[in-house]
């Protein structure tokens, strides 16, 4: 079978390297099947070149964002490329490249998307993670599981793997939230989708974007993920039960702004993938 690995990144210049030479020895040991690799580069740094020395096709980024450039992935591997499988991960070296025979596995028994989790075993997160991360978390993970009518225990699983032909149909209405709504996604149009244990490795070198500001990551991932659930019918009628008195007047005026504006930014989104 032919697998598509894709590599996201944004300045991981440190990092990308150890990553790729893990990757082509791990992918050297599975002879069932046949890896390209490629990687998805929105950086300002030398992360693409670096991948190019060391023989790695890289597609560039125009500086919109990861979620852009994951759309465009999906849009471009469902048309242009001739493989079976599509394995996308994350650069910054937290994943455990070692477990990609456990993400391809189950694909061939019938599940058509694989995810990780970190939850799911108690032994799989090793060093201290903040605790505001882990609301964060329990809260994306409850969206996700009210949105696909599934339980899930993790939201930000940096390593999954799909058939092709969930990759053509993807749509995604935030700038941020597209590991969350691809699962979301694959299971409204009828997709089996299964979470496996996975490990995730503090970060060696670098800074996490996400950790760096998790309450800005939130405002942005919280409007795409509420709409995707349906939240959103009980917020309005929250709302408008709320808001009957006066003294709720600043709490919907405020919300009404905020929805305005983060809903303007969603449309451009939208506006640049087609």
């Amino acid at each position: 079978m032919k697998v598509a690995v894709v590599l996201l990144t944004k300045n991981e210049s440190a990092v990308i390297g150890d990553v790729i030479l893990q990757l082509k020895s791990e992918a050297s040991r599975l002879n069932n099947y046949k890896f390209q690799f490629f990687l998805w580069d929105d950086s300002d740094d030398q992360t693409g070149q670096i991948a190019e020395k060391m023989g790695v096709k890289v597609y560039r980024g125009q500086g919109r964002g990861l979620g852009y450039s994951y759309y465009e992935a999906m849009k471009c591997f469902s048309e242009k490329h001739q493989f079976d499988i599509l394995v996308t991960l994350d650069g910054d070296g937290q994943v455990d490249v070692a477990e990609i025979g456990l993400f391809l596995e189950p694909l061939s028994d019938g599940v058509d998307m694989v995810v990780g989790s970190r939850f799911l075993r108690a032994s799989h997160i090793t060093y201290n993670y903040p605790i505001i991360n882990r609301i964060g978390v329990r809260v994306l993970s409850l969206l996700i599981s009210l949105g696909a009518k599934k339980i899930f225990t993790d939201s930000h699983g940096g390593f999954r793997a799909m058939r092709r032909e969930l990759c053509a149909g993807f749509s995604f209405l935030g700038t941020h939230s597209y590991v969350q709504e691809t699962i979301i996604d694959a299971i409204a149009r009828g997709y089996r989708v299964i979470e496996i244990p996975s490990r995730w490795n503090r970060r060696q070198k670098g800074e996490s974007r996400v950790v760096r500001s998790p309450f800005g990551y939130a405002k942005k991932m919280l409007i795409p993920l509420v709409l995707r659930s349906h939240l959103h019918r009980y917020i309005v009628v929250f709302l408008t039960i709320a808001c009957s008195g006066l003294q709720w007047f600043r709490l919907l005026w405020f919300l009404s702004v905020w929805l305005v504006l983060e809903g303007y930014q969603l449309w451009k989104f939208r506006l640049n993938q087609r």
